[in-house]
């Protein structure tokens, strides 16, 4: 007992070391004194839970398996047939036990509660939900959200500047206004309802895009030809596939007939694949 019990504390300490990747800094001073990168956004995701159960398999085997097999049940058939477990998938539920006794063993080793946390606040859940799971070791304080969610939006500015100010590639900003009524709920001195009105932009990379469409001394070299003189509505009729546009408006009402007269069902998957085929380009 007193051996599985200091090689579990010996996984511990593996899992919550610097080196680990179960360590992100938020501020840059942590990230300075720690070595490591400072959170990014890459690093929250649809891959954090594979990427944090890669790294207790690898640094707590043994706890892994007996979380594992406390969790799961010996297999049960069903008319000779083993029932499959759809459920509550052991690996994910074993995967966020683990992680959240390594963040009790070291508060340092945030990377799962951080993006629980980060779901939480996308959610907008309440305060006292951030509480009680923070009491409970499942996420960091609402502080520590709140300064996640600084940092990644400082790198995630950083990042898009560096693209915008690129000669290599091209990007679109698109704005439009925002308007949020509060209502104050309970009455009170001082407190009333108001608009908050604001602007809200996005920046998105477009690609296939050639960047030499946006030279101005391509723009003016075009200007000097004065090409657009002896530009008529025949030279953009000429730039249309014709076949081609026929061929999609064709498919396309087939594809309309089929979908919406119940006894053309049957030819759903063959219009389908005539849209692969016929109107690939």
């Amino acid at each position: 007992m007193q051996h599985i019990h200091r090689k579990l504390e010996k996984e511990a300490e593996n899992a919550v070391s610097v080196s680990s990747g179960l360590n992100v800094p938020i501020s840059s001073a942590e990230a300075k004194k720690s070595k490591e990168k400072q959170l990014e956004w890459p690093d929250i995701g649809d891959s954090t839970m594979d990427c944090v159960r890669g790294i207790i398999k690898q640094h707590q085997p043994l706890t892994w398996q007996l979380v594992a097999s406390i969790a799961a049940r010996r297999p049960r058939k069903q008319d000779g047939v083993v029932v499959v477990r759809t459920r509550r998938p052991i690996e994910g539920v074993a995967t966020n036990v683990i992680s959240t006794l390594n963040f009790l063993h070291s508060q340092s080793a945030s990377l799962l509660p951080i993006a629980v946390g980060l779901l939480y606040f996308g959610a907008s859940a309440s305060y006292d939900l951030f509480r009680y799971h923070s009491r409970l070791g499942g996420m960091p304080a609402y502080g520590t959200i709140i300064r996640a969610m600084r940092t990644l939006s400082d790198h995630e500015a950083e990042v898009t500047l560096a693209h915008g100010r690129s000669p290599s590639t091209v990007g679109i900003v698109r704005l439009d206004n925002v308007q949020n009524y509060h209502v104050q709920r309970d009455p009170g001195i001082g407190q009333a309802n108001k608009l908050n009105i604001g602007l809200a932009a996005m920046y998105y990379e477009v690609e296939g895009v050639d960047v030499d469409v946006f030279s101005l001394a391509s723009k003016r070299e075009c200007l000097a030809q004065k090409k657009r003189h002896h530009l008529q509505t025949d030279n953009f009729l000429n730039l249309v596939n014709s076949d081609h546009l026929e061929t999609v408006m064709s498919l396309q009402w087939l594809q309309v007939l089929v979908t919406h007269i119940p006894e053309l069902d049957q030819y759903r998957e063959h219009v389908s694949m005539l849209y692969r085929t016929h109107a690939a380009v």
